[in-house]
């Protein structure tokens, strides 16, 4: 049964994301991390450390790491929409 619950929320993932244009920009409302979503399997996180900003890439392989970039997506709380230009004034 969990796996065909695991199963059904990764297709309605992909059918829910599929056709949206990468890529797209989403920061945490405290201006802490700011994230380029590359594709609907990888990512960039711009954190704040300090004064300045590390950048991380990431390759969702996991069903978590899946679901934390439908989050981005679905702007959960605590999420919001960013754009280029605010990443490129970092």
């Amino acid at each position: 049964m969990l796996l065909n619950v695991i199963w059904l929320v990764q297709i309605n993932i992909y059918l829910l994301h599929s056709k949206m244009d990468f890529p797209v920009y989403r920061k945490y409302t405290n201006n802490q991390s700011y994230f380029i979503i590359t594709s609907e399997n990888s990512w960039i996180e711009l954190k704040k450390v300090g004064s300045k900003y590390l950048k991380f890439e990431f390759i969702a392989n996991q069903f978590p790491e899946k679901l934390f970039i439908k989050d981005l997506l679905d702007l959960i709380e605590g999420v919001e929409s960013s754009s280029q230009t605010e990443i490129d004034l970092l």
